[in-house]
């Protein structure tokens, strides 16, 4: 594999999960693009949305993005919305070990059921919301990816081996 390994899909997918365990497998770095941001900024991302607007957490996520794909020998977590930018995506579309994780938007709301550290999920359906937000993001992701693996039913372990299989 040249370059680092990014995951991105909508929140719920399990980017995170599966980065850290390939991480754990491969003894690569795990880079998780929200605590990049959270560090960036000092506060967490409910904060950030909060006083600070989604725009500059986009501008933020944008830098950490682009300092993390610098890294080479790493496993790079995306935050769900990363593709709304033009210029990530391109960035995204030039790397290509980019692996889109998907599940339908029932599975992730039902993995996201008792998660209140998700700004846009806060204070609504989360089922519609998420139906809501892939209509929006499912074509960017697609754009981007070079792989895709539906997650529905399988674990993480199953997931980061069919990723490596495919390195």
């Amino acid at each position: 594999m040249e370059g680092p390994l990014v995951l991105i899909g909508c929140m719920g997918s399990g980017k995170t999960s599966v980065g850290k365990r390939i991480s754990e497998m491969t003894g690569l770095r795990f880079i998780d693009l929200d605590n990049e941001i959270e560090r960036m900024a000092g506060k967490d991302i409910t904060h950030i949305f909060k006083d600070m607007g989604e725009s500059v957490f986009r501008k933020l996520e944008s830098q950490a993005l682009i300092e993390s794909l610098e890294k080479k020998d790493a496993v790079i977590s995306c935050g769900g919305g990363v593709v709304l930018d033009k210029a990530n995506l391109d960035k995204l579309q030039d790397i290509g070990n980019v692996i889109l994780l998907t599940a339908d938007p029932s599975t992730l709301a039902k993995r996201l059921e008792d998660d209140s550290s998700r700004p846009l999920l806060n204070n609504c359906e989360k089922e519609n919301k998420i139906i809501e937000i892939l209509k929006q993001r499912s074509e960017l992701y697609l754009l981007a990816a070079d792989m895709v693996i539906d997650t529905t039913g399988l674990t993480k372990d199953e997931i980061a081996s069919i990723i490596l299989e495919r390195e």
